[in-house]
């Protein structure tokens, strides 16, 4: 029988006038937060003073001591995933957590408001490449056809999963029968000094990004079931890649994001499109909004990150359409034109770098 532990967590914080609350890792609307030096989410700290306990190592304070400057406000859920990456290397797994929030103030228990959906029950789990290898060839297509066809790409892709697994995400229905993958991330080490991202983003990944001595870990791309959207998933993926990047001595998180809205836009430059607000300040582009509550930063965009080049007859098998002569065309799901010229189309995509640092 293997071996099975349990820990036991607690945390407390004063209610204080004028700091964000934050539960969870769910920020709620209220006068008074929870005073602390990071950012007072007591049931990440609870659970992650479980996990840690558990396994037998050094408690959360120990960890991520109240008087390093460099934790002043952090995400409290980040570094639940620091401290669950510890627990992981030393070989143990979760079975079940429990959660119990005991408070005076503010009241959460209240009806659901009009407008809110109600989620299907799910169980999901983030598990790596290396630990469930059988996953791969079970997730849908989720992307443009035309978007397998970068040469880059094609040549690296089985190298990510041979040579990188500890790197590569799968996300997993565990209510799914059989259990199958919805959704996946797959990222790669990479040497970057710092200075200005090259305009060749993914294409530089994964040529001369991963041929330099690693300092950075680059996520190539992420996706998710459509069903499955809308669950604050993708945060969790962003979360674990920055993880499992702090476990390896990495120092950032780099991305070449491809906004989700920009498909809707494909007539306006990237440029323009990456400056679009909403009223609260955050980016209009649900992608890059979700890389910015983060604390993901836009530095530049990559304008060449991916290029697709393909006869007339191929574009056309891509795509379903027709492309009788030469000239721009919109092509769903392309973030610009491709462009046609003595009957070969190519299609240079955009993407917007943003960096998470650790």
């Amino acid at each position: 029988m293997s071996e099975y532990r349990v820990g036991t967590g607690f945390d407390a914080h004063a209610l204080e006038d004028g700091v964000p609350l934050v539960l969870g890792g769910v920020r709620i609307e209220h006068p008074r937060g929870l005073a602390g030096h990071s950012d007072g989410d007591v049931l990440a700290h609870a659970l992650t003073d479980a996990l840690l306990g558990a396994a037998g190592l050094e408690d959360i304070g120990a960890l991520f001591p109240s008087g390093d400057p460099s934790l002043a406000g952090a995400d409290s859920l980040e570094l639940l995933a620091r401290a669950w990456e510890r627990v992981r290397a030393d070989g143990w797994r979760l079975a079940n957590a429990d959660v119990v929030l005991i408070g005076e103030e503010p009241r959460l228990a209240r009806p659901r408001r009009p407008g809110c959906r109600a989620s299907r029950p799910m169980k999901l789990a983030l598990v790596t490449h290396a630990e469930r290898p059988r996953l791969r060839g079970t997730l849908p297509s989720l992307w443009p056809e035309f978007m397998a066809h970068d040469s880059v790409v094609q040549y690296f892709w089985p190298r990510l999963y041979d040579e990188y697994p500890d790197f590569q995400l799968w996300v997993v229905d565990r209510e799914a029968s059989p259990r199958r993958a919805v959704g996946y991330a797959c990222s790669v080490p990479v040497g970057w000094n710092g200075s200005s991202p090259s305009p060749r983003g993914i294409d530089w990944a994964l040529t001369d990004g991963v041929e330099g001595t690693p300092t950075t870990l680059c996520a190539i791309v992420a996706g998710l079931v459509p069903e499955y959207r809308g669950y604050g998933i993708a945060e969790a993926i962003l979360r674990r890649l920055a993880a499992i990047g702090a476990g390896h001595g990495l120092d950032a998180l780099l991305a070449p994001v491809r906004p989700t809205w920009k498909e809707r836009y494909p007539l306006v430059a990237l440029e323009r499109y990456a400056t679009w607000r909403r009223g609260d300040g955050l980016p209009y582009d649900p992608w890059l909004r979700t890389h910015e509550r983060l604390g993901g930063q836009l530095l530049a965009t990559a304008p060449r990150s991916m290029t697709i080049s393909g006869t007339r007859v191929e574009w056309e098998e891509w795509t379903g359409m027709v492309f009788p002569e030469d000239g721009n065309y919109v092509v769903p799901g392309a973030l610009v034109p491709v462009h046609f010229k003595n009957g070969r189309g190519v299609y240079v995509e955009p993407n917007v770098w943003v960096r998470h640092g650790f």
